[in-house]
């Protein structure tokens, strides 16, 4: 399962060259796949704090406002 793998790239090299992107693809599936938007939220702002220089740190703030903005609100 692919989320399984992006999970065993985070954790055990989570300094290696594919962290942010797995990071960012695991953030995907829980945002589309799983519909658990909190978690997903949680892991797009951690590539910008965790791997800011990636190129997924930026959308993956931009999705992390996104969701914040248009689907938890009251």
């Amino acid at each position: 399962e692919a989320m399984t793998a992006y999970e065993k790239i985070i954790n055990e090299f989570p300094d290696g060259d594919s962290a942010p992107e797995a990071t960012f693809r695991l953030a995907s599936l829980y945002q589309g796949h799983k519909r658990d938007l909190l978690k997903a939220v949680s892991l797009y702002e951690s590539i910008g704090e965790k791997y800011p220089d990636s190129e997924f740190a930026h959308e993956g703030l931009f999705l992390a406002g996104f969701i914040n903005n248009n689907d938890f609100y009251i």
